[in-house]
């Protein structure tokens, strides 16, 4: 449903938040299957790292959820209320609010809860990365040494991925809150021009969400298979 006389702006803006919907709700997912993850998969030896990531997660997840609950608008200025109303409907948006300041809101709220997320996951996995190359870890009670020297090694990549998507979404954010002035001030294009930032810190914070669940569901395998190497009889 496109309203005629639709700008090229409330296209690409409506758009733009579809897309951040749908990619909120999958970050959410994957934040879920860290919290599910980590009360009962501590690192052997760092236990503070479960308890401290849990929390860290845990309230991204609820600036996830609250940023859902309020709703991402529909962008269809111009248009009476009972019209924008109806599109907001058909594409299961928010109404649009008042022209004028706000417009830039939802852009610059979606950056912001973004870079909460990464900043939360790349706390998650602080306490993996400074345990130096090769250095021992003291396991827990019943776990195998084999096991946590394992998962240190395999964890390498995942946590260097996190925190590489740590350090560039900040910037992409610093971009996006260019687009605070209120729309007369804004060049015509600007909506288009602060797509690429978007992108990027919704393809990254994503792609950063995953690679925790993985990295968090993964550790239990880990611990679970080295240990039954160790007592295996053959």
């Amino acid at each position: 449903m496109v309203k005629r006389g639709a700008t090229s702006d409330d296209i690409l803006g409506t758009a733009a938040m579809l897309v951040c919907g749908r990619a909120l709700r999958l970050i959410r997912g994957d934040l879920r299957r860290v919290l599910t993850a980590l009360p009962a998969r501590a690192v052997p030896g760092r236990r503070a790292w479960a308890v401290d990531g849990h929390r860290s997660v845990a309230e991204a997840d609820g600036h996830l959820a609250r940023l859902l609950d309020d709703g991402l608008p529909a962008v269809l200025r111009g248009a009476g209320t009972a019209l924008t109303t109806v599109f907001a409907e058909e594409t299961g948006l928010a109404a649009t609010g008042p022209a004028g300041a706000a417009a830039s809101a939802p852009v610059i709220e979606v950056g912001q809860t973004l870079a909460r997320t990464v900043r939360a996951l790349d706390e998650l996995v602080t306490g993996v990365q400074t345990v130096p190359a090769g250095a021992p870890v003291q396991p827990g009670p019943g776990e195998s040494p084999y096991a946590v020297a394992e998962f240190h090694e395999r964890s390498r990549g995942p946590v260097e991925l996190i925190r590489g998507a740590a350090f560039q979404v900040p910037a992409f954010c610093a971009l996006l809150d260019l687009y605070r002035p209120a729309p007369p001030e804004h060049p015509p294009t600007a909506r288009h021009a602060v797509w690429q930032p978007l992108r990027e810190t919704v393809r990254l914070t994503g792609g950063a969400a995953h690679t925790a669940a993985r990295l968090t569901e993964d550790l239990d395998t880990t611990l679970r298979s080295a240990s039954r190497m160790r007592l295996s009889p053959f």
